[in-house]
């Protein structure tokens, strides 16, 4: 009987700490809920006021972007490509030849100089730019002094081509036909087939005089030629020379080393390349000469021959004439 009380005793502390369990843990649950549901609260009164702060935000960036007045795209202004550049009047020709005019004046300038000077001034103007109104008036004043170039020019050539011809000596003539192919390359190109027609005369009347001076150039480097082969004559005969009794012993005894260094001082200079026939053909006779005075000896016969074709002797042309 005791132990069924305590049994009975047992169950109902058992139900009452069950209950009172179950009463906690509510009571916790319900805290807890109430926690959750205050975040919420709070979460939801953040989220708001962040919602607001956004869109206040939002609302003054488009307010300040609609009170910015919007960029005109429109075209860049045109850029006056004269700007800056300093036109020139008929009036501002003058004035330049007269100065260089001056300068020939005072320096003593040579007739070439003066051509020089001359063009580089017509090159100088040539790129000047001039007022609308102006340009038929400069160009009338440029046209007349091309034409005193053309003038000066052809008059200049035609005293060089006569000197040139007339020159002593080779070296003169070069130096002539250079002064005048540098005139030539001044002379203003022509606008009209009179001036072509003027220009062509001209180069035709340089090009035959520089025919004539090489004609006689080479005129003059075969008469020095035959020059030297004189010499060459009168070595071989004074060698060869009988003046005594003495001297007899020549014709039985030549002294070929003699006869061989003559023949070679006085004709192995000469270059046979730029012989005219009658010079050639004494050329050809001096040497045979020389080459039947040595006999029958095979050897004296080619050193001779060698000493007219030694590379180191510095042949003379018609440029050294």
């Amino acid at each position: 009987m005791n132990s069924n009380r305590l049994l009975v005793g047992l169950g109902a502390l058992l139900a009452v700490c069950a209950v009172g369990s179950s009463l906690w843990v509510g009571k916790a649950i319900s805290g807890l809920r109430a926690q959750v549901a205050a975040v919420h609260d709070e979460l939801s009164t953040a989220r708001s006021e962040s919602q607001g702060h956004f869109s206040d935000l939002l609302n003054r960036v488009r307010q300040g972007a609609s009170s910015v007045a919007p960029t005109a795209r429109d075209e860049e202004a045109p850029v006056d490509p004269f700007t800056g550049v300093d036109f020139m009047k008929a009036s501002d020709i003058p004035p330049r030849v007269d100065a260089m005019v001056a300068a020939w004046r005072s320096q003593n300038k040579t007739e070439i100089a003066q051509i020089k000077d001359l063009a580089s001034l017509l090159v100088e103007i040539d790129e000047w730019l001039f007022v609308p109104e102006e340009q038929p008036k400069a160009y009338s004043i440029i046209g007349n002094e091309v034409s005193l170039l053309r003038s000066l020019i052809e008059s200049q050539v035609t005293k060089l081509s006569k000197a040139a011809i007339a020159a002593k000596n080779g070296r003169q003539a070069a130096a002539n036909m250079t002064q005048i192919n540098d005139l030539l390359s001044l002379y203003p190109a022509p606008a009209t087939a009179a001036e072509q027609s003027k220009l062509e005369q001209v180069t035709a009347g340089i090009f035959a005089t520089s025919r004539r001076v090489e004609e006689i150039r080479y005129l003059r480097y075969n008469q020095w030629a035959i020059s030297q082969i004189e010499i060459g004559l009168k070595g071989y005969r004074k060698e060869l020379a009988i003046g005594s009794v003495q001297d007899i012993s020549k014709l039985m005894n030549r002294d070929r080393e003699k006869l061989r260094s003559a023949a070679i001082s006085a004709m192995s200079i000469i270059d046979t390349a730029y012989l005219n026939p009658a010079a050639m053909d004494l050329y050809n006779y001096a040497y045979t000469l020389y080459r039947d005075a040595m006999g029958s000896d095979d050897d004296s016969r080619a050193r001779l021959a060698k000493g007219f074709a030694d590379p180191s002797v510095k042949r003379r042309t018609p440029a050294d004439f």
